[in-house]
């Protein structure tokens, strides 16, 4: 359950959602919810409904159907946005994203850009004594991979394109997250810099019903070699921690990426 929230909140019926670059829209309604509910997100129609002592959940949408059955006293649903990486991370467990419009920095200098990334969402059962369980995953982008590095030592990432932003650009939160990146050029060169690579070991992602959000450095050290690290604090007040689907690795290496074949 997300800071804040109370059982007074949770929300039962039908609802429909779809994301509008207005100052009317009221934002995902991530929950909580309790059955019976059904739910129209993004084109992504999900249900709970009870079925004797148990509960049934469907997801369709994207071509694909999804059913459980819910062997559980009560049942809370929700939803967060996560890592945008397979689970298990057996594939993949970095995030490539390639700049549209590279980006050419001065020595010395220190300067935060905005890009967007693809999310994945998380349908998560709470049950009565509030423990979670990842429910269900799906995402309403379609998966890219693509190899950084050499074929031996590389690394496979989740690819993503994205155009260059200097504030917070609009974007539907069930679909996309805006990444802020502080790049550091700590050289004594002009850099260009074309695409940043990141673990998912780390990622702290943060969420409001209009914003879900990274926070992550970029710090250039040589001509060909960077590192990403993640920053653990939201990019605007009052957001809420994500459910996190990765096991942290240790303190030392949590987050940290280095770019060792050119950015």
């Amino acid at each position: 359950m997300a800071p804040g929230e109370n059982r007074a909140d949770e929300k039962t019926g039908m609802l429909a959602w779809s994301h509008q670059d207005d100052s009317q829209n009221e934002g995902v309604p991530w929950g909580p919810f309790r059955s019976p509910v059904y739910l129209t997100l993004g084109g992504i129609r999900i249900s709970m409904e009870e079925k004797g002592s148990n509960y049934i959940y469907r997801r369709e949408g994207g071509g694909e159907t999804v059913d459980k059955v819910i062997l559980a006293e009560t049942g809370i649903l929700r939803f967060s946005p996560v890592e945008p990486l397979p689970r298990p991370p057996g594939l993949s467990a970095h995030l490539l994203i390639d700049f549209a419009w590279s980006v050419v920095m001065e020595p010395r200098a220190e300067r935060s850009i905005y890009v967007l990334f693809p999310l994945s969402i998380a349908a998560i059962i709470e049950n009565r004594r509030k423990e979670d369980n990842l429910l269900d995953l799906f995402s309403l982008n379609k998966s890219k991979y693509t190899l950084y590095g050499n074929v031996r030592e590389g690394l496979i990432c989740r690819y993503w394109q994205s155009e260059i932003y200097e504030s917070i650009p609009p974007a539907n939160p069930f679909e996309l997250g805006i990444l802020q990146i502080e790049i550091k050029n700590s050289t004594a060169k002009w850099v260009e810099i074309n695409k940043a690579v990141f673990s998912a070991y780390g990622m702290k992602i943060y969420f409001s019903p209009n914003l879900v959000t990274l926070n992550a450095v970029m710090k250039i050290a040589g001509d060909q070699t960077a590192e990403t690290t993640f920053i653990d604090k939201p990019i605007q007040a009052g957001m809420h921690e994500a459910w996190c689907q990765f096991i942290p690795k240790p303190l030392t290496q949590q987050g940290r990426t280095i770019m060792g074949e050119g950015y």
